[in-house]
């Protein structure tokens, strides 16, 4: 297992992601200026490999209703302001963080479980899964992930974010599948 998230470890675990064959709507959607509800609707519909549940289906519409608020936020210069975001949108879950990182792909990184695993075993050592919590989610993606994210960017001199995005992901969900097998 990794002791640090080199070029050579991103190389590797980047090849292993899995793409979907909905990657198409991830592609043509993510670097837009503006988004229509059908723009946003494809993103979370390649988050959550094409179906949502009742529940996740709720959330997207709710973030529609906000899609002005959305698109100024996307085409604004200025820092998301986090409090701000949190009253428009609500706690932090994944798909709050998602969000961010479909108004501003080049500052949120994509975090979810597999992620997560990944970071705290390379950070921390060990397999530790994403918090329940909206609070502790918004604080380890906030204070730990983000820095996290962007020191190995820099250590390793990256400017595609995304191949580290995908090497996270399948190293994490590869720590999954190890700790199912154990």
């Amino acid at each position: 297992m990794p002791e640090k998230c080199d070029k050579k470890f991103i190389e590797c675990w980047s090849e292993q992601y899995p793409v979907s064959k909905y990657e198409k709507l991830y592609i043509d959607n993510i670097k837009k200026t503006k988004f229509t509800e059908k723009d946003i609707t494809e993103l979370y519909l390649w988050k959550n490999n094409i179906c949502f549940s009742s529940k996740k289906e709720i959330a997207v519409k709710k973030y529609l209703k906000n899609i002005k608020y959305i698109n100024e936020l996307k085409q604004s210069k200025k820092a998301i302001d986090k409090d701000e975001f949190k009253k428009v949108f609500g706690e932090f879950e994944i798909w709050t963080i998602f969000l961010l990182h479909i108004i501003k792909p080049d500052e949120f990184p994509i975090f979810d479980q597999h992620v997560c695993r990944a970071f705290n075993y390379i950070k921390h050592k060990k397999i530790k899964e994403i918090p329940k919590s909206p609070r502790e989610l918004e604080e380890v993606y906030y204070t730990e992930y983000l820095p996290f994210f962007k020191k190995i960017l820099k250590d390793n001199n990256l400017e595609d974010k995304r191949t580290l995005d995908k090497a996270l992901w399948a190293f994490g969900k590869s720590l999954k599948m190890k700790k199912i097998k154990s």
